[in-house]
């Protein structure tokens, strides 16, 4: 059956017609706390499908509940297969190697289409080292949607069809005042928000900070580090914090619906990242909601998500004396933030789930024709 009417309205009562439900395969942390860029993904993906098809059409394959999840996953995608017209899938290095294959074999026997949800940028090199693991993902998805133009070129030379869907999450913007083109008194209070881990880069965070105040001779810049703790380094940030000058803080786990209320107080975020691979970080969405310039380092994809001397400023990958260097530009030269902040509000806007998963939900609707 053909759907009717318009391939796509982004109103909630004018939902499109598809054959049969789509299946979303993801870790959904039930239970658990989101830690991770998975979970939020998989949520994010299945809140804006459901918004857009309607929640009866959507069911769910949880892949995040340890070693009995593995053992039903051949019966749940069995199942998908045969009832569903289309599976969305977001695994992570464990799970594309258990999913793939299990999905090509039942290519054999059912007709169906699979969309694979790619999460960071780690896909390519991984298919690279395991050659064996590419064929399978070639017999098994039908599309590879990627956060990053970077990531997409990278898939489409190793021969994947690949389209761009960028990170997405439903925020409320905060909507800026007079006051907030003002440089706010010293110190200037600026933030991480990611996981707190050594990769996430939290120590050159910390070095920079104090540089800074020590070059200026008083305290410029106070830091606080929010995020959960990444579980195997709990014995290094606990030997990290008990070092902490009296200028830096850890602000603990923020809850999702409340990133943008706490990141509105923030001079700017640091999100000094030693992953070059990451994707579109889900950090720069709330960052940007709250009207907030990130400085960041320069991983591979960051002209995808980064505007230079619109949303924020890039420092050389893995430089801590020029991340110094840029915080006592700003130092200097506060106004340097103030004046991105329209632009950050206005680059949020690309990020609401309406308009960044409509490419997705026409690739669905034009299936079905």
């Amino acid at each position: 059956m053909k759907h009717s009417g318009k391939a796509f309205s982004s109103s909630p009562y004018s939902i499109p017609t598809l054959q049969g439900p789509v299946c979303v395969c993801g870790h959904f942390g039930e239970g658990r706390h989101k830690i991770n860029g998975q979970t939020i993904k998989t949520l994010n993906i299945t809140e804006g499908l459901c918004a857009q098809l309607g929640a009866d059409r959507i069911k769910r394959v949880d892949t995040g509940q340890g070693f009995r999840s593995l053992l039903s996953l051949p019966f749940t995608l069995g199942w998908a297969a045969c009832r569903c017209r289309h599976i969305v899938i977001l695994p992570a290095h464990k799970g594309v190697r258990i999913v793939s294959p299990i999905l090509a074999f039942y290519h054999l026997f059912f007709r169906f289409s699979v969309h694979y949800m790619i999460v960071g940028a780690w896909l390519p090199g991984f298919i690279r080292r395991m050659p064996v693991l590419g064929w399978f993902l070639r017999k098994a998805v039908t599309c590879f949607y990627a956060e990053t133009s970077t990531l997409q070129r990278q898939m489409q030379e190793l021969g994947y069809e690949t389209c761009l869907l960028p990170n997405f999450k439903r925020l409320s913007i905060k909507r800026l005042s007079a006051g907030d083109s003002l440089v706010p008194p010293l110190p200037l209070r600026v933030c991480t928000f990611s996981r707190v881990m050594k990769m996430k880069g939290m120590e050159d965070a910390i070095e920079a900070v104090s540089r800074v105040n020590q070059q200026m001779g008083r305290t410029v810049f106070d830091l606080t580090i929010y995020g959960p703790v990444w579980p195997t380094e709990t014995a290094w940030f606990e030997q990290l914090q008990a070092g902490f000058p009296s200028y830096v803080h850890y602000g603990g786990v923020v809850e999702a619906s409340e990133s943008v209320g706490v990141l509105r107080h923030y001079f700017f975020m640091l999100f000094p990242t030693r992953f070059f691979t990451e994707g579109v970080p889900g950090t720069f969405i709330d960052a940007y909601a709250a009207g907030l310039p990130v400085v960041a380092s320069s991983w591979e994809s960051v002209t995808d998500v980064l505007i230079e001397g619109r949303t924020g400023y890039a420092y050389p990958f893995g430089d801590v004396d020029a991340l110094v260097a840029l915080l006592l530009r700003i130092a200097r030269q506060p106004e340097l933030i103030t004046r991105l902040r329209t632009h950050c509000v206005s680059e949020a806007l690309r990020y609401q789930p309406e308009q960044a998963i409509r490419p997705f939900i026409q690739r669905l609707l034009s299936a079905e024709e």
